[in-house]
């Protein structure tokens, strides 16, 4: 996780509010992580839902298993394609957010191999909540 952190890939002390702010006009599937507001040490997944921003906190069964990591639950997850990267303007004149293909990013950190999808999930019904996280 250091390497992410590093790379802004982990945005770090991002709160919920400027999350869906920054997520609120990205396309399906787009996500950050940052970490929890709420529970000290913990990680959550900000990520754009059918029915808006939405948060998840990462449960320590996600990645309990020592063949799964952080990073195999996020190559996994059909719902998150598109990682949000913060980075720092020359000469510290800011922050910006950039968007990478998240297996692109991730692909040589992968200890299985993830699921491939060609675009974003959409869902058949309209209940927005029968496409959720986790998708393992």
């Amino acid at each position: 996780m250091l390497w992410m952190f590093e790379q802004g890939y982990l945005a770090g002390f991002v709160t919920r509010l400027e999350a869906t702010e920054v997520l609120q006009q990205e396309l399906l599937g787009t996500f950050l992580i940052r970490f929890s507001e709420r529970v000290d040490g913990e990680y959550v997944i900000s990520y754009v839902h059918i029915s808006g921003v939405r948060h998840y906190l990462v449960q320590a069964d996600d990645v309990s298993d020592k063949k799964r990591t952080f990073i195999d639950f996020l190559g996994q997850n059909k719902l998150l394609v598109t990682i949000m990267q913060l980075v720092c303007l020359p000469n510290g004149t800011g922050i910006a957010w950039q968007k990478h293909d998240k297996d692109k990013i991730l692909e040589k950190h992968y200890k299985r191999e993830p699921s491939k999808h060609s675009k974003p999930p959409t869902l058949s019904s309209t209940n927005p909540y029968d496409f959720v996280l986790p998708v393992a």
